[in-house]
């Protein structure tokens, strides 16, 4: 079952979204799991969106680190 997001104009199938899933993961250790607001969590989950419906990267290690070293999000 496809995943589609009208604000990003991407649909993901299971795989891309299970990718999706352990990227936000991934940027969670990567954030040291500080206890950002909600409304900073939700940044950084629409990046990971917008971050994987442009790229063929499948690795959510490198998603990860290409979400986290976009500009605004400082560690």
């Amino acid at each position: 079952m496809a995943i589609s997001d009208r604000r990003f104009d991407y649909a993901f199938d299971d795989a891309r979204t299970r990718i999706m899933g352990e990227t936000c993961e991934a940027g969670r250790v990567r954030l040291h799991g500080v206890g950002y607001p909600d409304g900073v969590k939700g940044v950084i989950a629409d990046r990971i969106i917008a971050t994987a419906g442009r790229s063929p990267k499948t690795d959510p290690e490198r998603l990860a680190s290409a979400v986290v070293a976009s500009p605004g999000i400082k560690l």
